[in-house]
């Protein structure tokens, strides 16, 4: 499991494949209208608009793992960075 530059970390570190599991992210920037997101061998699997991002809030994203995936990628794109 890897994160960008734009987030801290994620939590859990493991997760089970072909189930829903629930990570918690750190962001390291500031920005308005930002959008997380989570690739699987680097296929977009799911996308979310975060309305305002900051570092001392935790953000949460559910995301289902595919079966077969050997690699999850989680990152911070988009927004106006303040």
């Amino acid at each position: 499991m890897f994160v960008d530059k734009t987030l801290k970390y994620a939590v859990p570190t493991k997760a089970d494949r072909n189930k829903e599991c629930r990570f918690y992210f750190r962001p390291l920037i500031v920005a308005n209208k930002a959008v997380l997101e989570a690739r699987a061998d680097g296929k977009l699997i799911k996308k979310r608009m975060i309305p305002f991002v900051r570092p001392a809030e935790m953000l949460e994203f559910e995301v289902m793992i595919p079966e077969n995936c050997k690699k999850i990628e989680f990152a911070l794109t988009g927004g106006e960075l303040l």
